[in-house]
C-alpha cells in the first residue's frame, strides 16, 4: 500500500470515529476491514475474509492466517473496552491503535499475495495453483488469483523486500528458524506466565517451584538449544550472507545468550539445593544458626529472582526477534505510521488577510 493510501485510511478511520460515536467497537472493526479490502481490490490484490474477533495466539493484537486467508482481531484487548462498547467511549489513542492493528493485518495479506505472485511468476508452465498453494500453505483460490494477476510486479527495491518476506515464509530458506522461534517464544511465554504469584518465600517453597520447573528447562537444553545450535552452525558456515541472513544469525545468537543466562541461574540453584541438602544432613550434629539460616533463605530468594528475570529477558529477546522478521518489521512500521497519521492534528488553512 502506498503512503497516500496509508494516510487516507488513517483519515477515513478518524472521520468515521468522529461521525459514528454510537457504533459498537466490533462493527467499527468490520467497517475498517471493509475499507482495507476495497483498497486491496483496487490494487488488484486479494481481499481478506471477514475477520473473527477474540483472543489470538501469544496474546497478540491480531493475526493473519495464510491457510485460510483470514484474520483474527482482539480489538477488545487493543482498545481496553468490550466489543459492545461504543467507539465514542474510546480515546483517540485507543482508536488509533485499533486502526493500526487492522492495517497491520491487511499488510500481511498484501505481503502474502506479493510473495504468491512472485512464486507464480517463477512457476508459470511448471506449477499449477494446487502446487503453489501447497508450497506456500495458502488456499488454492489465492494461488489461482496470483497466477491470473496481470498487475506489474514491484521494481528492484520492492522485489528485494518481497524476497526478504519470502525468506522466512513457507518454503523460505529461514522458515526453520521462524518455526523454531514461534514455538519457543510460546514456551518461554508460558513459563513466564506460570511463575508462582505471589513469589515463593522460604527455601522449601522455592525448591518446590524450581523442582517443578526443572523438567521444562531440561527440555529446553536437550531439544530447543540443540536445534538452535544447529541452525547457528549452518548459517555461520555460509560463505556469503545477505541482510536477512545477518539479521537471523544476530537474533539467534541473542536468543542463545539469553538461554545461557537461564541455564546459568538454573545451575546455580541446583548447586545451592545440593549444598542445602548436604547441610541438612549434618544439622543433627551441627544445628543451623539463626544467621546461617537467614543467609540461606536470602541466597535462595535472590537466585529465584535471578531466574525469573532471566526468563523474562529471554521472553523479551524472542519477542524482539519476532518483531524483527522482515514481514513483521514492515507491518509494524505501517501500523505505527497509521497511528501517527490518525493522531496528527489536521492542517488548517492560513487565515486570509
Amino acid at each position: 500500500m502506498k503512503k497516500e493510501e496509508l494516510s487516507g485510511f488513517a483519515s477515513f478511520a478518524r472521520d468515521f470515529w468522529t461521525g459514528h460515536k454510537d457504533m459498537p467497537l466490533q462493527e467499527f472493526g468490520l467497517f475498517l476491514m471493509d475499507k482495507l479490502n476495497a483498497q486491496l481490490i483496487e490494487n488488484d490484490e486479494l481481499p481478506i475474509r471477514e475477520p473473527s474477533f477474540g483472543p489470538t495466539g501469544h496474546g497478540a493484537a491480531g493475526g493473519f492466517s495464510h491457510d485460510s486467508w483470514s484474520i483474527s482481531l482482539d480489538l477488545a484487548k487493543t482498545a481496553a473496552h468490550p466489543l459492545t462498547a461504543k467507539i465514542g467511549d474510546l480515546t483517540a489513542e485507543q482508536v488509533a491503535e485499533v486502526a493500526g492493528v487492522c492495517y497491520h493485518e491487511a499488510r500481511h495479506a498484501e505481503q502474502a499475495f506479493l510473495v504468491a505472485r512472485t512464486v507464480a511468476n517463477e512457476a508459470k508452465g511448471k506449477k499449477d495453483a494446487k502446487a503453489i498453494a501447497s508450497e506456500l500453505h495458502i488456499p488454492e483460490f489465492a494461488a489461482k488469483a496470483a497466477l491470473n494477476s496481470r498487475e506489474p510486479m514491484p521494481g528492484k527495491d520492492g522485489m528485494a523486500q518481497v524476497e526478504q518476506w519470502r525468506a522466512l515464509g513457507e518454503s523460505g530458506k529461514h522458515h526453520d528458524y521462524w518455526d523454531w522461534n514461534e514455538t519457543f517464544r510460546g514456551f518461554v511465554g508460558d513459563v513466564g506466565a506460570a511463575f508462582p504469584k505471589p513469589r515463593p518465600e522460604g527455601v522449601d517453597k522455592i525448591v518446590a517451584a524450581w523442582t517443578a520447573l526443572s523438567p521444562t528447562l531440561a527440555g529446553w537444553r536437550k531439544d530447543s538449544l540443540s536445534q538452535l545450535d544447529g541452525m547457528i552452525a549452518t548459517l555461520t558456515k555460509a560463505k556469503a550472507r545477505d541482510a536477512v541472513d545477518k539479521q537471523v544469525l544476530r537474533d539467534m545468537q541473542k536468543i542463545r545468550a539469553g538461554l545461557a543466562k537461564v541455564f546459568k541461574v538454573d545451575k546455580a540453584l541446583n548447586d545451592e539445593v545440593a549444598k542445602f541438602k548436604a547441610r541438612q544432613a549434618e544439622a543433627s550434629k551441627k544445628p543451623l544458626s539463626v544467621p546461617e539460616a537467614k543467609g540461606i533463605q536470602e541466597q535462595f530468594a535472590l537466585l529465584w529472582i535471578d531466574l525469573e528475570l532471566a526468563v523474562f529477558e529471554l521472553e523479551q529477546t524472542t519477542n524482539d526477534a519476532y518483531r524483527a522478521y522482515p514481514e513483521e518489521a514492515d507491518a509494524y512500521a505501517a501500523e505505527a505510521a497509521v497511528m501517527k497519521a490518525f493522531l496528527a492534528k489536521p492542517k488548517t488553512d492560513a487565515p486570509k488577510r
